[in-house]
């Protein structure tokens, strides 16, 4: 769904209306424990927060150049069945700290919460 109509979508039905359908998008492999959970969580999550962020995500500038160009260590942790943000896209321009985890969707702390550790730690001590 694209982020103008998203941002539709929560303006006129609201965040409880949004969140149920969405979320089993965030992950490969949907836990119904967890997903009720966080509907729970995120259900009463203001709309016009979430409309805010969907629209500075929609706006927001392309930093593709800057990430290629700088010496500043960069760390993607990337879920390999990721729906929301194929790996390819991120592959495409950046070559080095990447981790791709297997069997993850777009949210890998929930998912593989070790592995992501893991990832951020050996990227933080090398």
């Amino acid at each position: 769904m694209n982020r103008d109509r998203t941002a539709e979508l929560l303006e006129k039905k609201g965040t409880g209306f949004f969140i149920g359908p969405f979320l089993p998008n965030l992950f490969a492999t949907v836990s119904s424990d967890l997903i009720s959970t966080l509907s729970e969580r995120y259900r009463h999550l203001p709309a016009s927060g979430l409309i805010a962020a969907t629209k500075a995500m929609k706006d927001r500038k392309d930093f593709t150049d800057f990430v290629q160009q700088t010496d500043i260590p960069f760390l993607f942790i990337l879920g390999e069945n990721d729906t929301l943000i194929s790996v390819g896209s991120i592959t495409r321009f950046v070559k080095k700290s990447v981790v791709i985890l297997p069997n993850v969707g777009h949210q890998g702390t929930y998912e593989a919460p070790e592995a992501v550790a893991k990832a951020i730690n050996q990227f933080v001590h090398v």
